[in-house]
């Protein structure tokens, strides 16, 4: 397993480079130092609600495992599924299923593979939260959405602000089901995420909530494949970065030639609290069918002047007003969230990007 992870790190050297081409004038994403890491070969996974199906990966159905989970653009080093501890989950009816990942040892690298499989017509939730100290922290998780499913997904990373936090997401969707992902980056020094999507002939939904703080450095990484028609993608992308941080997301929705009678949107949001931050995004539409309803749009703001004289002559202070702009920014995107974990991100965005006393 050591020596996985070595080569592991050495193709993430060589993946991030593809990366540093797509990003742009002016920014850049350094890779933190992790050499000198231990494997933990111990599963870290602690299952809240649902069970486990105890499979081995060479028995695992061979559609979780081809070449169709990737696309002509990605030779990222997880595809091959090598490296972690393995954890399947096959969801029928209204099954619910909760995962927390937690690591204590700070010296230990830890990785763990989450496949789920959702069988037809199943409608549940399933819940992921990542945390602890691990400076190697990587998780990979492909799921499978059978027809007529609905799936709701909700992914809060909240690891060590000195960790580094690794994150390889592959979806399949498949005819008449629906996929509603919600993501929200809070903790991590170093957050380097993808996610793939393949839609066949159904409904995507992707939100991510990103906050950085400090000298963090977070990178989100989102495609989404319309394979043939009648598919509906809409990406929305939120954050929220302060201090000397960074955020960088790139998302494309590629249509197909075959792929029509659809949608896709892209809407992507950033707020900066600070001058010395960087945040940076290019949403992608690449189109290869016009009979297809496609938009897109993205800002980068700083707290507005105007709307802090506003609402002082209202009669609050100038903490007060700019603690009310972050809410107003981030409330939908928070009042989305099941209530379980609402108030655990309350409560680090008001400790982290909030001034004084607040109650958000």
């Amino acid at each position: 397993m050591i020596s996985k992870l070595k080569d592991n790190i050495e193709l993430l050297k060589k993946d991030s480079k593809e990366i540093q081409s797509k990003i742009g004038i002016g920014s850049t994403l350094k890779l933190p130092n992790l050499s000198n890491l231990d494997f933990e070969g111990n599963s870290i996974i602690k299952i809240s609600e649902g069970k486990k199906t105890q499979k081995n990966l060479d028995k695992i159905d061979s559609k979780f495992l081809d070449n169709t989970w990737n696309d002509e653009i990605s030779n990222s080093y997880i595809e091959g599924l090598s490296f972690g501890n393995l954890n399947y989950f096959e969801l029928e009816g209204n099954d619910n299923l909760k995962l927390d990942l937690f690591s204590e040892d700070s010296l230990k690298a830890n990785s763990e593979i989450i496949i789920i499989n959702c069988k037809n017509n199943y409608s549940g939730e399933i819940i992921i939260k990542k945390s602890g100290v691990s400076k190697y922290f990587q998780d990979t998780l492909r799921v499978l959405v059978n027809e007529g499913a609905n799936v709701k997904l909700i992914f809060v990373d909240d690891v060590n602000s000195n960790s580094n936090s690794f994150s390889y997401n592959t979806f399949k969707v498949n005819k008449n089901s629906i996929l509603d992902i919600k993501r929200v980056f809070m903790g991590s020094g170093f957050n380097y995420s993808k996610i793939k999507c393949f839609q066949n002939s159904s409904n995507v939904k992707i939100s991510s909530l990103i906050l950085s703080k400090e000298v963090s450095q977070k990178f989100l990484d989102i495609k989404i494949n319309q394979e043939n028609k009648n598919n509906n993608s809409d990406v929305k992308i939120k954050g929220i970065c302060d201090d000397s941080a960074k955020i960088i997301s790139r998302s494309n929705i590629n249509i197909s030639k075959d792929a029509k009678e659809g949608s896709a949107y892209e809407s992507i949001d950033f707020l900066n609290l600070s001058e010395n931050c960087e945040s940076d995004m290019m949403p992608f539409l690449e189109i290869n069918n016009p009979n297809i309803s496609c938009s897109h749009r993205a800002t980068i703001e700083l707290v507005d002047e105007d709307k802090l004289f506003y609402l002082q002559s209202r009669g609050l202070s100038k903490e007060d007003s700019k603690n009310l702009i972050v809410d107003s920014f981030i409330r939908n995107e928070i009042n989305s969230l099941p209530e379980s974990i609402r108030e655990d991100v309350l409560g680090k965005i008001s400790l982290n990007f909030m001034e004084g006393k607040h109650e958000i």
